[in-house]
């Protein structure tokens, strides 16, 4: 039953690893839609990380070298995740920035134009 156990956190962790690399390259900041992807991609990576973390400490608990090696790759882009969320922050702030700047540009189009058609 070790064994089987064992075989499936190690699927676990290979599927989860997988997942993981494809959304850190989605929101890599050489990625030109990272912005567009950050909602859904950043809610993806927390439901995958919310669903290995029970798994953490069965894994820890079994000594197989490949599980192991699959456990340490996690932890690598768990690592290379926090390393990112600084950059990723800074350039949704800059967006939302960017987005508020143009809703007070179109806001101000608005009212010249109402304030337009009322002297017409």
């Amino acid at each position: 039953m070790s064994q089987i156990s064992s075989e499936l956190l190690l699927q676990a962790f290979r599927e989860f690893n997988r997942q993981i690399q494809t959304s850190l390259e989605e929101l890599s900041p050489e990625g030109e839609s990272a912005l567009a992807a950050t909602h859904t991609v950043m809610s993806a990576m927390l439901a995958l990380l919310s669903r290995i973390q029970p798994l953490l400490p069965l894994a820890a608990q079994m000594q197989v070298h490949p599980l192991n090696q699959e456990v340490s790759e996690f932890q690598r882009l768990v690592s290379r995740l926090r390393d990112l969320l600084p950059g990723l922050q800074a350039r949704l702030l800059h967006e939302r920035e960017r987005i508020d700047q143009e809703t007070v540009r179109l806001r101000t189009a608005l009212q010249w134009t109402q304030g337009s058609r009322q002297t017409l």
